[in-house]
């Protein structure tokens, strides 16, 4: 459906442009990683086609676990949370886990889909 394309661009969109931030370049100019391999874009496609299904009036969450530590990708080694750009704004947890708890495409639909916070 034409909204599952929407959102699955939307969701692109936000990565594209915190990619562009984070390297000082224009949007038309990032290049997607692994967020851009067919198993990245398959879950978020399988995601944004779970909220057509479910059509929810609004989606609410709680503040995002970043975690801390470091983890290696294709920029190298990089500092956690690694989605900083995406998720900077929203409401953080206080304590921080270790290692990865938020990706970047799974930040990016949390950006996209939830419409409110609590704690």
């Amino acid at each position: 459906p034409e909204q599952v394309k929407n959102d699955l661009h939307e969701v692109y969109e936000i990565l594209a442009k915190a990619e562009a931030k984070v390297h000082g370049c224009k949007v038309e100019e990032t290049h997607f990683h692994e967020v851009g391999n067919a198993n990245g874009i398959r879950n978020a496609l399988a995601i944004c086609a779970a909220f057509y299904v479910l059509a929810p009036q609004s989606v609410t969450a709680t503040a995002i676990q970043p975690g801390e530590g470091e983890i290696e990708c294709a920029h190298g080694v990089l500092s956690l949370p690694a989605p900083a750009a995406i998720i900077e704004g929203l409401p953080l947890a206080q304590t921080r886990l270790q290692g990865e708890r938020v990706t970047p495409t799974s930040a990016a639909l949390i950006k996209h889909f939830v419409t409110s916070f609590t704690e």
